[in-house]
């Protein structure tokens, strides 16, 4: 995501709570927690990204020897759990903060908060969609670039009117002609397929 927002993280001080979990520069909280966040609501559960593997392997090294649960593994991401808090190691995609929202579907999910360490000085950052807080405050849901599976796109949108948000209509024509394109990999269990592709949860990494 070429057009992202960069902020100093002194200007967003409700997100110092999480400083404390980044552990490697680049990696990043991201996705829907920024708006439980700015609602002034504890997050459900919070979603880490990292820049390679290697901080994966190491942060959750660190978190399993300072007590925290596993809780589940698969080829998306980690869950692990401690005090009452539960994050997600976020593994089925790598890179920066732009480029890890710039793979969500909503403009209200891209929101990232990432540490920086530069000359053994840490600090920390927001990053996000230039009309992420218009689209907050109006609460209009709107595509902006690919859907990874649009029936999982489709599947959100509904979580999201929940919370009193509306899809643009753009954004409702984008996803039909998605919906309407949707190939299975294999067309002889094309309804075994879209049952899969309906109840994929990808909320614990694109939340």
């Amino acid at each position: 995501m070429n057009d992202a927002i960069v902020e100093d993280g002194e200007n967003f001080k409700q997100f110092h709570q999480f400083n404390k979990y980044l552990k490697h520069d680049g990696d990043c909280f991201a996705g829907g927690f920024a708006k439980h966040v700015f609602e002034g609501k504890k997050p459900r559960d919070l979603d880490m990204y990292f820049t390679d593997s290697s901080h994966y392997e190491d942060t959750l090294s660190r978190m399993l020897a300072d007590g925290w649960e596993q809780t589940y593994k698969n080829d998306h991401a980690t869950g692990v759990r401690k005090d009452g808090q539960s994050i997600d190691l976020v593994t089925y995609i790598y890179g920066d903060a732009e480029s890890v929202i710039g793979e969500f579907d909503f403009t209200v999910t891209k929101f990232a908060w990432r540490l920086i360490s530069e000359d053994d000085e840490v600090k920390f950052e927001a990053v996000f969609h230039p009309d992420f807080f218009e689209h907050l405050e109006t609460h209009r849901l709107v595509i902006d670039g690919k859907m990874v599976l649009p029936i999982s796109t489709f599947q959100r949108m509904f979580k999201y009117t929940r919370y009193g948000f509306n899809l643009c209509r753009e954004s409702k024509v984008k996803l039909l002609l998605a919906i309407r394109n949707w190939e299975p990999h294999n067309s002889e269990d094309t309804a075994d397929e879209l049952e899969e592709a309906l109840t994929k949860s990808l909320e614990e990494s694109m939340d």
